[in-house]
């Protein structure tokens, strides 16, 4: 799904959430942002190459060739997306997570992770956690 103008008139608008007594601005999410988080979603993935080389030490050496066929065959396309993965991605806690670290980043460099987010986010009560939801909806 690519993001239209309706749909991000619809998106984020500044607003401001407080949790553990700080104050953070939210910037609306700009345009292109899927592409962004397609790259955060193929950042994530482990290299099959090395989850094989570690797979190896442990299989009998029969099964070495066919695993590192499978693991070629697995990298060639890693750097591949598809559109339901990225869908899927954004509707998970973790898809959530990350609209909000890119709503925040900007305006506050002390979110430098996706992990710094998470961690602001369990603190946060159950009121501002709906509003961060509202914040980043898209659709």
């Amino acid at each position: 799904m690519i993001a239209t103008a309706e749909m991000m008139t619809n998106a984020a608008k500044f607003q401001a959430v407080t949790i553990g007594g700080k104050t953070y601005k939210l910037r609306p999410l700009e345009r292109g942002f899927y592409a962004e988080m397609a790259s955060f979603i193929l950042s994530r993935r482990k290299d099959p190459l090395e989850l094989a080389v570690v797979a190896m030490k442990t299989l009998p050496a029969e099964c070495h060739e066919m695993l590192w066929k499978a693991a070629i065959h697995e990298a060639a396309t890693a750097n591949v997306i598809a559109a339901e993965e990225v869908a899927a991605f954004e509707k998970s806690l973790d898809g959530l997570i990350w609209k909000v670290w890119k709503c925040l980043r900007v305006d506050h460099p002390e979110l430098a992770t996706f992990h710094d987010v998470q961690e602001l986010i369990a603190k946060a009560d159950n009121p501002t956690v709906d509003l961060l939801i509202d914040a980043v909806q898209v659709d």
